[in-house]
């Protein structure tokens, strides 16, 4: 199950999948999250697993904590200023946008644990720079070419896991840095 938890709890945040109006928090199972033309305008955490279906837009101030995982397809994190979300330990967070994590939380502020897991699914992708810092864990999935971005600003604290379908490509000219394990 899937605990969404909205505070102040003012908001319907989607079109029927999901409304919480009432307090505290909803459990669900097996979640799509539409929330095309709405705004959310309350912090939200969610905590199990769940796949965007849409852009998911926040007003201002609003923060996104996960705990568990946040699969976001191709579609982006919208923030509109002073938007924070929190990757906490074990939390992963999936992304296949062609131009990597830093697009797809598009104007949002980024914090990842040191546990958390980045995992790039889409067939082609670009590894864009973290720019909260360097990447902890971060897994290549899904096939296709993924080409870093800078890899000289791209870092790796822990491990780096590419499937044997992928292929990495790094300029001749650039250095990755892995501190764990590479696999």
């Amino acid at each position: 199950a899937i605990t969404i938890t909205m505070f102040n709890n003012s908001t319907n945040i989607d079109k029927g999948i999901l409304n919480n109006s009432g307090s505290g928090s909803a459990n669900y199972s097996n979640v799509s999250l539409n929330a095309n033309g709405y705004i959310i305008d309350e912090n939200l955490e969610i905590d199990g697993n769940l796949q965007l279906a849409s852009n998911l837009t926040f007003a201002s101030s609003k923060e996104l904590e996960i705990s568990g995982t946040l699969d976001l397809g191709g579609f982006q994190i919208i923030g509109t200023a002073s938007n924070d979300l929190y990757l906490f330990a074990n939390a992963i967070l999936k992304t296949a946008h062609s131009d990597g994590i830093h697009a797809a939380l598009n104007n949002f502020g980024y914090a990842f644990d040191s546990n958390s897991t980045i995992e790039y699914t889409g067939t082609n992708q670009t590894i864009s720079y973290n720019a909260a810092g360097n990447y902890h864990n971060l897994k290549l999935r899904n096939g296709g070419i993924k080409t870093l971005g800078n890899a000289n600003l791209v870092k790796i604290d822990n491990n780096l896991t590419i499937d044997t379908d992928v292929t990495l490509e790094v300029a001749a000219s650039e250095v990755l840095t892995v501190g764990n394990v590479l696999t």
